[in-house]
């Protein structure tokens, strides 16, 4: 099996057509076309329905498969680099957007810092969607929330809370905390339903036994927050998207009854990662939880990385 022929075909998965897969590897569509036929002659299968653009079974099983032999190819000359104690290599990083914005900064100040060989790539997207994509193989590690596929290995860093954003001039301004059964009756503004806190929210709801009513979705937490400030509703967001509400003129409750989400270091199970990943990893972790220490609505989960300065 010919390397090129993995390189195009997951070109070909990332950028969704033969012609980009192309243009990013600086080549020809019909090279592109070749390697993937080859690719297929030689496993005797079907890789990509050509109608959907869609995977198959098996190009699910080659997708998979090939990202870890590319992976490995490119750790060789970063395992040949550790012997002279250096570390270099590129690291794929997935991050929530609040999360990662509180986060990432420190961790990538003391990775050029401390290992300037080492080049982060940072991808922002929802929590399920960074799960899929560790497990597949396109990022080495990535920063999730109530992490629960089998196939992952999780380390928690801290535990936050989803508080409620309201006007100055919501009735329930003054108070201490909100609970669910208060908040029934206002106006609910909620992440859109493929939002993995969608379903935390409605969960809880749930399990109060209150009903879940009366909302309007939207897809940024800073604008729900904006909404709320303004007296449209109230918002319900991660606490690390709410840090400073009083500039968006809102007042930012805690919520009794709703539970704190486990933010967590996401990467495979049964994976053996980079040099480079391992150092971003261990620095990630512990710049996560000094962070999670300064962040209301936060606590520090059990770990030896914890940097208390």
């Amino acid at each position: 099996m010919d390397v090129r022929q993995l390189e195009a075909f997951l070109a070909v998965v990332d950028h969704g057509s033969f012609s980009a897969a192309a243009e990013a590897l600086f080549t020809v569509q019909s090279n592109i076309s070749s390697h993937v036929a080859r690719l297929e002659a030689e496993v005797g299968q079907a890789l990509l329905d050509r109608r959907t653009r869609q995977l198959t079974p098996a190009g699910l099983a080659v997708e998979r498969r090939g990202r870890e032999v590319l992976r490995q190819i490119a750790s060789i000359g970063d395992e040949l680099a550790s012997l002279q104690d250096r570390v270099i290599g590129e690291v794929e990083c997935g991050t929530t957007p609040s999360v990662g914005l509180w986060v990432l900064p420190r961790t990538l100040a003391e990775t050029t810092r401390s290992w300037p060989e080492i080049s982060v790539t940072i991808v922002e997207a929802q929590s399920d969607a960074l799960v899929q994509r560790v497990l597949n193989g396109s990022l080495d590690l990535a920063i999730t929330t109530n992490t629960r596929a089998r196939e992952a290995a999780v380390d928690p860093l801290f535990d936050e809370d989803v508080v409620a954003v309201l006007s100055p001039e919501h009735d329930l301004a003054n108070n201490k905390h909100v609970t669910l059964g208060q908040l029934a009756s206002s106006t609910l503004l909620l992440p859109l339903p493929d939002n993995p806190l969608y379903d935390h929210i409605a969960r809880a709801f749930d399990q109060a036994r209150v009903p879940l009513r009366n909302s309007i979705e939207v897809g940024s937490s800073a604008l729900v927050s904006a909404m709320a400030g303004a007296g449209l509703g109230v918002a319900l967001v991660p606490a690390t998207a709410a840090p400073n509400v009083p500039q968006l003129d809102g007042v930012r409750l805690p919520v009794a009854d709703l539970p704190p989400r486990e933010v967590a270091l996401t990467t495979r199970a049964g994976h053996t990662p980079s040099t480079a990943a391992t150092v971003v990893a261990e620095i990630l972790a512990r710049t996560a939880r000094a962070a999670a220490l300064h962040m209301p609505g936060c606590r520090v989960r059990a770990g030896r990385n914890v940097d208390s300065a």
